[in-house]
């Protein structure tokens, strides 16, 4: 068994933990994730929607394309309006409070309103801005709040 620092570790680390929570994504809104995920604009789909899966840390949150992430590589601001536009919702999982993660699904329409930089948003600014979403989460509603974005498609 993988002794709980690592999995702590792993778990706090957006990078690592947005591949696992990609899966268990999958499993909970019977979702399917594409077959080579370096090539894909998206990370879980069905036959009507696409969906991004970005993690949200203490450090914040970035839309930026996977690609450009990482020592060396660089994204602009139109990268990040090309990915969200290559979905319909982006689910967001919050890492922040481990054990605990909250999946919260945001239409990619509404991030674009809020004007999202070619960086990151920081923790608190994606808090105030989407605080709502966690209203759901907190009333034990977040299940029916992504099903009715994937039905409503």
């Amino acid at each position: 068994m993988l002794p709980l620092e690592i999995q702590k570790d792993l778990m706090c680390d957006g990078r690592s933990a947005s591949r696992i929570c990609e899966y268990w994504a999958s499993k909970l809104y019977n979702l399917k994730r594409p077959e080579n995920s370096s090539q894909a604009t998206y990370d879980l789909y069905d036959d009507e929607i696409r969906v991004s899966v970005r993690s949200l840390t203490k450090a914040g949150i970035s839309f930026q394309p996977s690609k450009n992430l990482g020592y060396g590589r660089k994204g602009t601001r139109q990268d990040v309006i090309d990915a969200l536009n290559a979905v319909q919702y982006v689910l967001v999982i919050d890492l922040t409070e481990y054990p605990l993660y909250r999946f919260i699904p945001l239409r990619s329409q509404e991030i674009l309103a809020e004007n999202p930089p070619a960086s990151k948003w920081g923790y608190d600014r994606f808090r105030k801005l989407f605080s709502y979403h966690y209203f759901y989460w907190e009333e034990g509603r977040l299940d029916e709040l992504l099903h009715e974005c994937i039905d409503n498609a």
